[in-house]
């Protein structure tokens, strides 16, 4: 059988990349016995998929290869050489295993090869920005280069019109440089310096530049902005294609599940917490399982929400969601709060932890940087502002 491939020659001869799925299980039989390789979080190389194979309660440690797994664990039950392909195994040859990995799936990776370096594109972003050839907010690659004489994860990404590089040796950033063009900051990072960074973004390649002169007129992911929030057969689409679709837990039980954009739009403040918004409009004592959570946040992006957390999800499972259609104030904001100590996380609940003078002093600056939103009004965060009375807030920060 060939060899590990993650990707597949079609009729056509294309090749077809098939995505490994977090969690994926397939069971075979070899030689009269049931063999499963699951696709699970790999811990050394997080970047990488993993792979266990198990059978009669025997499973193989975590692998960076589906061949690997399998090969090992049927060597060791039955003492022959035999070799199987992980791929195979999984049914990464067959047309209707392969039609429901691709589900959902909105780009494809863009592989390009730069001398000795393999450039990933991973996704895309657009702009009119010469010094990006196009590229802009979103877009997103990566390579894998020496740093510091270790060999290290580069991640390129461009983010509020910055171009950022993050070095990672295994799961930890060594290093981050930023600046407005991938030129310059490649140049920053000191590495690589025969190569211009635009080149090393992947940015200049034929099959990008391709796309990045022909960007779509509407945003795939996208399916409507806040301002149509009140247009309930938009809402309607968003949520059969993101919740209905997916048959996660009991969708039937959400039959309010509107509210949630409503009430969010009614409030003041432009964040709400996830997902303690999500439980108001579930059945008291539901308990919303991760998959149902994934696909709710896939569905505020494609209703124009952003992710504005600004703590790492190690420390808490809670998350604020911003509407903003610039939500960068929001997001500043709570990274103000939350690296003064004003925001204590406290069994997944956040609270504000301080009083004093020295809580109004920190909340005054950073509700002076961000003065105020994209109409003019002042917003305080409401998961701040219910903890006060109106006379406090208006004396102390004299809005």
């Amino acid at each position: 059988m060939p060899k590990d491939k993650k990707t597949i020659k079609n009729t056509s001869s294309q090749q077809l990349i098939v995505p490994f799925r977090l969690h994926m299980r397939v069971s075979c039989e070899l030689n009269g016995e049931i063999f499963i390789i699951s696709i699970v979080q790999n811990t050394t190389s997080p970047f990488e998929p993993g792979f266990v194979c198990t059978c009669k309660e025997k499973s193989t440690e975590i692998s960076s290869s589906a061949s690997t797994a399998i090969t090992t664990l049927y060597q060791e039950i039955f003492g022959k050489r035999t070799e199987y392909s992980g791929p195979a195994i999984m049914g990464f040859y067959n047309d209707q295993i392969i039609e429901r990995l691709l589900q959902d799936v909105t780009f494809f990776p863009i592989y390009i090869k730069i001398q000795s370096f393999l450039v990933v594109v991973s996704n895309i972003g657009y702009s009119k920005n010469n010094g990006c050839r196009g590229a802009g907010n979103g877009f997103t690659s990566s390579i894998l280069t020496k740093f510091q004489k270790k060999h290290s994860f580069v991640s390129q990404r461009i983010e509020n019109n910055t171009c950022i590089l993050r070095i990672y040796h295994e799961s930890n950033i060594v290093a981050q440089f930023e600046d407005e063009t991938p030129t310059n900051v490649w140049k920053k990072s000191g590495i690589n310096k025969k190569f211009d960074g635009i080149d090393l973004f992947g940015i200049t390649h034929s099959s990008v530049q391709t796309i990045l002169q022909n960007p779509p007129k509407n945003n795939i992911l996208r399916i409507c902005t806040v301002d149509e929030w009140n247009n309930f057969e938009i809402l309607q689409q968003a949520f059969d294609r993101h919740i209905k679709s997916r048959k996660t837990g009991k969708t039937a039980l959400l039959d309010n599940w509107q509210s949630l954009f409503i009430d969010w739009l009614s409030q003041k403040s432009t964040i709400i917490q996830i997902p303690k918004a999500l439980q108001n409009i579930y059945p008291v004592d539901y308990q919303i399982h991760h998959k149902e959570l994934c696909a709710w946040k896939a569905m505020l992006i494609a209703c124009g929400c952003t992710n504005v957390t600004p703590f790492e999800k190690k420390e808490s499972n809670i998350e604020f969601w911003s509407r903003a259609m610039d939500p960068s104030a929001d997001k500043e904001t709570l990274l103000n709060l939350y690296n003064a100590g004003l925001i204590c996380l406290k069994n997944n609940s956040p609270i504000i932890i301080d009083k004093s003078m020295n809580f109004w002093k920190s909340f005054k600056s950073a509700l002076d940087n961000n003065r105020r939103g994209i109409d003019g009004k002042i917003r305080i965060l409401s998961i701040i502002a219910e903890n006060f009375r109106y006379n406090d807030l208006r004396e102390k920060l004299q809005v």
